[in-house]
């Protein structure tokens, strides 16, 4: 496939969208706004850390650690607002590497997100094999490539007190390090097909949750930070990148001015996933099901 003719058909079909639509370009906005962040103002999280403390979690953040990110970063990822790319990033000097190591910790100490690496540039595409209508384009988030780096610093932290803290369900295998969808197809022939009875339907039964990344419950995220005992700067990190996020949508040549984001969700294409956070209280609560007769979590 051809990525710049994918990109070209995208933008001449939004081009008709916005020609077809009857109403004023600020009506469009809006109508395309409350798509990707509803019409409801939700109360922020304004809770404390209330779980133990972990001095290896809340260490200063390193040199290799920052290092790694910086490394880690692809190249034809789209900037945010800020035009900081990370072909820029990637070819940061040693010097520039200490110093972004510098203003991270102090970040850290302070548990805050700058404000410019919490806003996101929201482009609506088509989706593929739907008709042509606001109900079908997909929201991308276009956000800092350097607000990225960071998250990713403390999504290994995270990840990795996770995995060393078994929070992890060992059905999980989304969002966690050398495991995919080979290891679910594997469990699924051990556990289902080599098991299943010869005779009668079996059937194999997937629940996927709609809008998972922009409705996800601020509350429930801090809440498993607390309940696996995230420390008090994961806690304050995630707390501050989760408040006061503002962001603009477009749709063409269209562009809406800033708004402040209702406090529920997280822009998709963030490093710092929420389903990493919260999906393992959900898959635990697969087994205590006993609803439908003659069904068994895998």
């Amino acid at each position: 496939m051809d990525p710049s003719k994918n990109k070209s058909e995208s933008g001449k079909s939004i081009q008709r969208l916005v020609h077809q639509y009857e109403g004023s370009d600020e009506q469009l906005l809006k109508e395309v706004r409350e798509k990707c962040y509803g019409k409801d103002q939700i109360e922020g999280y304004e809770g404390e850390y209330l779980g133990e403390e972990n001095s290896n979690m809340d260490k200063p953040i390193t040199r290799e650690e920052v290092t790694e990110a910086v490394r880690a970063a692809t190249k034809n990822t789209a900037a945010g607002a800020d035009k900081i790319r990370n072909s820029l990033i990637r070819n940061l000097s040693d010097e520039a590497i200490d110093k972004l190591t510098s203003y991270l910790n102090t970040l850290w100490q302070e548990g805050k997100v700058p404000a410019e690496w919490k806003h996101a540039v929201v482009i609506m595409i088509p989706k593929p094999g739907k008709k042509l209508q606001i109900e079908n384009l997909r929201p991308i988030s276009l956000t800092s490539c350097l607000g990225k780096r960071y998250e990713r610093v403390v999504t290994k932290r995270i990840q990795q007190h996770l995995e060393n803290g078994r929070w992890y369900p060992d059905s999980m295998y989304g969002f966690r390090a050398n495991l995919s969808t080979q290891d679910v197809l594997l469990q699924l022939k051990e556990e289902v097909l080599d098991t299943m009875r010869k005779a009668g339907e079996n059937v194999v039964m997937a629940l996927d949750i709609k809008g998972a990344f922009d409705n996800v419950s601020h509350a429930a995220i801090m809440e498993v930070l607390n309940n696996t005992n995230c420390v008090r700067k994961v806690h304050d990190y995630v707390k501050d990148f989760l408040t006061n996020r503002t962001a603009t949508v477009g749709l063409g040549a269209l562009k809406s001015d800033t708004f402040t984001t209702p406090c529920k969700g997280t822009p998709q294409g963030s490093v710092i996933s929420p389903h990493s956070l919260v999906t393992p209280p959900a898959v635990e609560c697969f087994p205590r099901c006993s609803i439908i007769h003659g069904t068994w979590p895998a």
